[in-house]
């Protein structure tokens, strides 16, 4: 077999080199080496910061899901608690659950409030797909009837399944990005039996702003 030019070889050894040195950058520098996992276009979203989201949601619970609520905005507060270097999860604190324009099907009770007790907690996972999950919340439902008003308390603890959201980053230009959940289990924590075992949640978010900038998952 005939040995390749001089040319040619040199070609075949500067390709080979090229490879190895790609190889070696993905290697040396992982994917948002130094970022903190919560950033806005114009740096990092610090400790202590609040984060602020609207969405609209459909929750069903009751005797086999038989009851929807469906609310037009649904705004959450959260606080941020930890923000390390990427990769890596940021911790939330909730604060704030706030609620308007809900219809009720399914009943003749209506709704006479839905607030969060206390303060939940989250974790912000920037592997793949970006993932928000919500790991203890306390959320009380009131239905008002001719025979008075009762409560369903839905949310999670840390000893069940947390429900999690899926995050779409806004696009060039700070523009649209969500949160998503989709068919998710809120376990019944106390009621009636009207108030089934659990509930399930349905609901799009939009990107959360730092006052008024965006927040990036790294």
């Amino acid at each position: 077999m005939p040995l390749p030019s001089p040319a040619r070889a040199r070609a075949r050894a500067l390709a080979a080199l090229g490879a190895v040195l790609t190889a070696t950058a993905f290697a040396a520098a992982p994917a948002h080496a130094g970022t903190p996992v919560l950033t806005t276009p114009t740096g990092t979203v610090g400790v202590g910061d609040s984060l602020s989201t609207v969405g609209a949601t459909t929750f069903q619970f009751g005797h086999d899901d038989g009851i929807k609520i469906t609310c037009g905005k649904v705004g959450v507060v959260v606080m941020v608690v930890t923000n390390p270097t990427a990769p890596g999860d940021a911790d939330l604190a909730i604060s704030s659950l706030t609620v308007s324009g809900c219809t009720i099907s399914g009943t003749t009770d209506t709704p006479h409030s839905i607030t969060l007790s206390g303060t939940g907690t989250a974790v912000v996972s920037d592997g793949t797909p970006l993932e928000v999950a919500v790991t203890s919340v306390d959320v009380a439902i009131a239905l008002t009837s001719g025979l008075g008003t009762s409560t369903c308390a839905f949310g999670d603890t840390t000893s069940t399944a947390a429900f999690v959201g899926i995050i779409v980053n806004p696009a060039s230009g700070a523009t649209g990005g969500s949160i998503t959940f989709t068919n998710q289990i809120l376990p019944l924590l106390s009621g009636t039996s009207v108030c089934g075992t659990s509930g399930v949640l349905n609901g799009v978010f939009s990107t959360p702003l730092d006052g008024a900038q965006p927040v990036y998952v790294n």
